[in-house]
């Protein structure tokens, strides 16, 4: 990605192309390719079938904004969307075949601060920490062989999440406001016309 968190589809499919190399049983793609028509589609998932031929398990997250996004919505790959109040849910006939716990939060990380993580991306890595638990005791499982264990393992806990007040973050309405803020103070400082919209297309509020 580039330093305003953005890909295209060129660096992914040289990312996915050297995974083919490398010994990894899982692979988490944070990102995904939201263009209309992307000209590298058929070269992505022909990456990703042979990726799944070598017994890798391909996490991806869908677009935050739901857009059609590639390769998230491939068959031979593991889509991931993020919801709230949800801890995992499958559905392994859909285009996204898991649903798990986006719910914004504050996460501390290895500088000792704190980021908000959210969306599509946190669904991912709760969801890759949980292929990565059953493959810990049989690791020779295949994408398929997952989606069903984790079907079977959820099928009756799409309940709402306690949360630790400590990381309990404000709703959409507040995020909103936050960013309506940040707006005004960059639009006065650097003299600029940044309007909100504008600033949730970059992932600035992370």
């Amino acid at each position: 990605v580039n330093n305003r968190g953005f890909s295209n589809s060129n660096l992914l499919l040289y990312a996915l192309k050297l995974c083919l190399n490398i010994s990894v049983k899982i692979i988490s793609v944070s990102l995904s390719v939201i263009t209309k028509e992307c000209k590298l589609e058929m070269e992505l998932y022909n990456v990703c079938q042979e990726l799944e031929k070598q017994g890798k398990i391909v996490c991806v997250s869908e677009d935050n904004n739901y857009v059609n996004s590639l390769p998230a919505r491939f068959d031979n790959v593991i889509g991931v969307r993020g919801v709230e109040n949800m801890h995992l849910k499958v559905s392994s006939h859909e285009l996204i075949q898991v649903m798990s716990d986006g719910e914004p939060e504050f996460a501390l990380n290895e500088t000792n601060t704190y980021n908000v993580f959210r969306g599509n991306s946190k669904a991912t890595a709760k969801v890759v920490g949980e292929i990565a638990q059953i493959l810990s005791y049989n690791p020779n499982l295949d994408k398929n062989e997952i989606l069903r264990l984790l079907e079977k393992k959820y099928s009756r806990m799409t309940y709402m999440r306690n949360y630790n007040t400590l990381n309990k973050i404000p709703n959409v309405k507040a995020i909103w406001n936050i960013a309506k803020e940040i707006c005004y103070i960059i639009n006065r400082m650097q003299n600029k016309h940044l309007n909100v919209i504008e600033l949730f297309q970059v992932p600035i509020m992370c």
